[in-house]
């Protein structure tokens, strides 16, 4: 990460100071006062990450985006990436793509301008099995079973 320069106040010359406990606590300030003002900028390089993985496998659904491709565009190892993910998502990369595919079908459905096969292909699913299989997993129905309750 990087910390602007001239970021910290000006702090007493460390050196000066005689009195140990006065040097303690000036150590104690310093640190401080740099971890107040670098952790935000921290956070805001990690948010950027994650905010970029969830904007490109929503923008990208139905290409059945990657792990390892979105590691790459983030400058990480795909296990790095993926370990990365789950810790500041609270989800893992893969259960978390189906999450999304699921969630966008289950609008689909509701709006019954397509058929499962269609929303299947358009959410990047090759087989309309995988996808259906994938579907009662999540929400333990099938695609039309949701679509029959929902409706009624």
């Amino acid at each position: 990460f990087n910390v602007p320069r001239g970021s910290i106040q000006s702090s007493p010359d460390i050196m000066q100071i005689l009195d140990i406990n006065k040097l303690k606590q000036a150590i104690i300030n310093l640190f401080s006062t740099y971890a107040t003002q670098t952790i935000p900028h921290i956070l805001e390089e990690s948010d950027a990450v994650l905010h970029f993985a969830k904007t490109y496998i929503h923008s990208h659904i139905g290409e059945s985006p990657t792990a390892s491709y979105i590691a790459e565009k983030v400058n990480m190892s795909p296990q790095y990436f993926t370990t990365y993910f789950k810790a500041k998502a609270g989800i893992n990369f893969r259960d978390y793509l189906i999450k999304e595919r699921c969630d966008i079908a289950k609008k689909l459905l509701l709006e019954h301008q397509l058929d499962v096969q269609e929303i299947s292909q358009k959410l990047g699913y090759a087989d309309v099995r995988s996808f259906i299989r994938v579907f009662k997993n999540v929400t333990n129905m099938t695609p039309t079973e949701f679509q029959k309750r929902r409706t009624t």
